[in-house]
């Protein structure tokens, strides 16, 4: 049984090389028969020492005795081997256009190419995506769209709910001010009229800006999401554009009577302590009463 590499210096190897050389009829001198011959050297640890087999056998002096070619005949045939890297290039792009695939494949272009191939590209580039990239041909991955999330849905119909005056009905989704379809809302719950319950539930479920004990500390939770955003939030907005009957608190008019008419949220009184109701320092007034 061959001894292990780690006993073994070069010296022995090298001397185990020119012994089983010096056998008769041993030439070439393969990597199999100096397995069989030798009984103190595997092949794996002179390859591992010394890089390669034909490394080896230069080493000892016996490379005469090495089986294999000194380069790959297909290398030194290779069609497109003295051409230039931007000829290359432009044989790549031209063979990519007559296939018409989004991305170039090796094999198409060795069945359509005359003047190179994919082996004389991938030696001149290192590899075949590196050519393909030189090229301008590897396809642009588009990044998926976003998909909104569940409170900017629901905001989304509550603006379009506001702008209205009514409850949205599916087409009102495809117009302005909606920035999200339909076919959004009935894939996340099945339908618009649902999406709409879900809308409800959320608007009225019990949250920390509407549950602050009369001792908190409004300036930090401002500070924390926002004042004007805890003052005027889309939840917020929505409650009181629905106690207020999405119509003008002053005038009484609104979106469904009167087109054109525009709610907005108007603050009655500044907010000096967290124990007011929430919805107690808004008022709905339309554009025309909010200026008068």
């Amino acid at each position: 049984m061959p001894r292990t590499g780690r006993r073994l210096n070069d010296d022995f190897l090298l001397e185990e090389i020119r012994r089983v050389a010096a056998q008769p009829d041993v030439s070439p001198l393969t990597c199999i028969k100096f397995a069989q011959l030798s009984g103190r050297a595997s092949v794996s640890v002179v390859r591992m020492r010394f890089g390669s087999w034909k490394k080896a056998l230069a080493k000892a002096g016996v490379v005469h005795l090495y089986s294999g070619l000194p380069a790959a005949e297909k290398m030194k045939t290779a069609r497109g081997k003295d051409l230039s890297s931007s000829d290359l290039i432009e044989e790549m792009r031209r063979i990519h256009a007559v296939v018409g695939s989004p991305r170039l494949r090796s094999p198409d272009f060795n069945r359509h190419s005359t003047i190179a191939t994919s082996l004389a590209i991938r030696s001149r580039f290192g590899t075949w995506v590196k050519a393909l990239k030189v090229a301008g041909l590897l396809p642009v991955r588009e990044k998926a769209p976003r998909l909104p999330t569940k409170e900017e849905a629901f905001e989304n119909l509550i603006a379009v709910w506001i702008y209205l005056g009514r409850l949205p009905e599916r087409e009102d989704l495809s117009a302005p001010p909606s920035t999200i379809t339909a076919e959004f809302y009935e894939l996340q719950w099945g339908s618009c009229r649902q999406a709409l319950r879900k809308l409800n539930a959320w608007v009225h479920a019990v949250h920390y800006r509407d549950t602050l004990e009369p001792s908190s500390d409004l300036s930090r939770t401002a500070k924390r999401i926002g004042r004007e955003r805890w003052l005027f939030g889309p939840r917020l907005q929505f409650q009181v554009a629905q106690r207020d009957g999405f119509r003008c608190a002053a005038c009484g008019r609104g979106p469904a009577t009167h087109p054109g008419t525009r709610l907005t949220m108007h603050q009655l009184k500044p907010v000096v302590g967290a124990s007011l109701p929430p919805t107690s320092h808004l008022q709905t007034l339309c554009e025309d009463c909010k200026l008068s």
